[in-house]
């Protein structure tokens, strides 16, 4: 008799063990699963940003610009796109940037040597919200 006992709680315990190790193992898998998607997202969101970047700087020097600022362009202040029924938006900025190796303002007569682009993409994935932002210089 005193065996049995003992055998029923060696595997009590053991149950007791396994289903530990289990509860753990589900709780680092569903963390892996969340980081994996939200790694997947921002891969997505900065791969749309080196795309926008890409085809802008294509453009006219001069049209390098967010329509109504300083430096004025064509690019409008925000853009749309879904990919993997996600909404991501874009937010385009240009900067006008001063070389300091050729002097800087006031003494430099053209203080507008080359631009910045900078964009910042937000999303939406549920419920809460994320950004990420990439930038690079344009030359004429």
């Amino acid at each position: 008799m005193k065996n049995k006992a003992f055998a029923t709680l060696e595997v009590l315990f053991a149950s007791a063990i396994l289903a530990m190790f289990l509860v753990a193992l589900f709780a680092t898998l569903l963390l892996s699963s969340k980081i994996l998607s939200k790694n997947k997202r921002e891969a997505q969101a900065m791969a749309l940003a080196q795309k926008f970047i890409e085809q802008i700087q294509t453009h006219n020097y001069a049209d390098i610009g967010v329509e109504g600022k300083d430096p004025t362009g064509t690019l409008k202040d925000k853009y749309s796109y879904t990919y993997d029924n996600i909404l991501y938006e874009l937010y385009p900025t240009v900067l006008w940037i001063d070389d300091p190796e050729d002097a800087v303002f006031p003494t430099d007569g053209n203080p507008k040597d080359y631009k910045q682009l900078k964009v910042l993409v937000r999303w939406n994935y549920k419920g809460q919200n994320y950004e990420t932002a990439l930038s690079t210089y344009i030359y004429k």
